[in-house]
């Protein structure tokens, strides 16, 4: 943004889905309270409800959330029924069930897995805790997320299922805006089908965007 002290209002029209919305600050201080009183709130216009807000962080706060949005039931009231003043008897014993004349069928083979099953390494640079990836189909409805790391120099291999044909995207982030390398070590990531690659980096700055259709071509 460029204008200081300055309420701004986005609309986005988005699908039905779980998403994960990240807001980001460049400095590293949030949007409070150290120069100023800024703030943030996602709305579910359909109701008015806020879904999440928030003020102070660091670099990065991410939330997660499903639409259409269901907000918390209230509290149930803290007054409780007295106890009755007097007790049932308790039934008698039932009688035992008789033993089945046969075992009962075993349970039925798990499905077998439907879609591309596609394989992201990333080897972490010397700050694994700046280091997040999402990966969401065309209809901005996340597939898969990670992050943050917690072990600097080590290779991290995730397997992902993309469900159908499609076009997917790849987020890498770093907090920081420094990428994965070659400031503070010789991090890459690298996204794989098989045999072939689909993507690979790591020198960026704050994101990596990364698209490609499934099937490949």
């Amino acid at each position: 943004y460029t204008t200081a002290k300055f309420e701004h209002v986005t609309v986005h029209p988005v699908a039905d889905g779980t998403y994960v919305f990240m807001i980001y600050d460049t400095f590293g201080d949030g949007l409070c309270c150290n120069y100023g009183e800024g703030s943030y709130q996602v709305v579910w216009e359909p109701t008015g409800e806020v879904m999440f807000s928030g003020q102070a962080f660091m670099s990065k706060k991410v939330h997660h959330f499903t639409l259409p949005f269901t907000a918390a039931p209230a509290s149930p009231p803290a007054y409780q029924l007295p106890p009755p003043a007097y007790q049932l008897p308790s039934p008698l014993p039932l009688a035992p069930s008789p033993a089945p004349s046969s075992p009962p069928d075993s349970s039925p083979p798990a499905s077998p897995i439907t879609g591309y099953s596609v394989t992201l390494t990333v080897v972490t640079d010397l700050y694994p805790s700046e280091t997040s990836w999402t990966i969401f189909n065309e209809n901005l409805v996340i597939i898969d997320s990670f992050g943050s790391y917690n072990a600097k120099g080590v290779t991290h291999t995730h397997t992902i299922i993309l469900p159908a044909d499609g076009t997917y995207t790849l987020h890498m982030l770093d907090d920081h805006g420094d990428g994965i390398c070659c400031f503070y070590g010789h991090g890459s990531y690298v996204l794989t089908y098989g045999n072939v690659i689909i993507t690979e980096g790591g020198e960026f700055a704050v994101k990596a965007e990364h698209s490609w259709d499934m099937p490949l071509d």
